[in-house]
């Protein structure tokens, strides 16, 4: 199949289920196990064209760095001190690690941190910063990390990005130790925002793929030979200033209106103070129990 051709999945990724409802335009939820996707998927070349340096415009990182690099880095910090109560060891990766916020807080932990970013434009950023031995510019899969080279791996609003979710937790599971796990940050389906915006959720974006829950998360890991851990609700560092940025960007109707009046009637450093908050996304552990190569039949 061409890279300029769309894909229509004929075959659940999770449960390999093959009847599908269509919920609104191409969004689909498979009548299985209740996993929704876009269907057919977009193009190579169209997804290409969206990880482009207007794709960060949106965070505000060219006129508000340091307000964002803050956000940024203290939701990571957060995610982080949850996530290190369920390994050990110092080596992490990020994978979509943008501009290298993540990597920033994890190497001020004291871990070893690596990154793997597919956008040309944010992978250099990051490689300026942390060096090109520790962020690829790449897939995953074209990274070539050893077998169990890492302790963690981190996948924060990455996972719902990638066309074969597969493909993606059988790299991560021969990069893993026995014993490091997986950690993923992802659009909830079960969230409460989800349930009273519907199709208006402000994760319906073209460049999602997938829209995950516990279940279809357990489902799939186990798939892949890893094994749930635990999972709550995600919090996020955010600014009213930067929350208006994005429903921006993404033309939110129902709650950009409101977010641009409250803006008006605060004073700068209101709109710039950050605040953690559940954004509708799950924070998902599994974790690597057993190396299938040397298991005896």
């Amino acid at each position: 199949m061409s890279a300029t051709t769309q894909v229509q999945l004929t075959d659940c990724p999770v449960c390999n289920g093959t009847s599908f409802k269509r919920l609104f335009n191409n969004v689909v939820r498979c009548l299985a196990c209740n996993l929704i996707f876009v269907n057919p998927q977009p193009t190579d070349e169209q997804l290409r064209g969206i990880y482009t340096q207007q794709y960060y415009a949106s965070w505000g990182l060219g006129t508000d760095y340091d307000s964002v690099r803050e956000m940024k880095v203290a939701t990571f910090d957060t995610l982080l001190k949850i996530a290190e109560r369920y390994f050990s060891g110092g080596k992490v990766l990020d994978v979509g690690c943008a501009t290298g916020f993540f990597l920033e807080a994890a190497s001020h932990k004291g871990f070893s941190a690596y990154g793997v970013e597919l956008s040309e434009y944010s992978a250099s950023i990051a490689r300026d910063r942390f060096g090109s031995d520790r962020v690829f510019h790449g897939s995953l899969e074209g990274a070539g990390y050893e077998d169990g080279f890492f302790d963690a791996v981190f996948m924060i609003d990455l996972i719902e990005h990638i066309k074969d979710v597969n493909a993606l937790l059988r790299e991560v599971y021969r990069i893993l130790r026995v014993g490091g796990v997986l950690v993923i940050v992802t659009p909830d389906i079960k969230s409460v925002t989800f349930r009273l915006m519907g199709r208006h959720w402000p994760h319906f974006k073209t460049e999602h793929l997938f829209y995950f829950s516990t279940s279809t998360l357990k489902k799939l890991c186990a798939g892949n030979a890893l094994q749930h851990v635990t999972d709550r609700p995600a919090r996020k560092a955010l600014s009213l200033r930067y929350v208006e940025n994005q429903l921006s960007a993404y033309k939110v109707p129902v709650i950009l209106p409101l977010v641009r009046m409250v803006n008006e009637l605060l004073p700068d450093n209101l709109r710039r103070r950050k605040f953690m908050t559940p954004m509708g996304e799950l924070l998902f552990i599994a974790r690597k129990t057993h190396d299938k190569a040397t298991e005896t039949k």
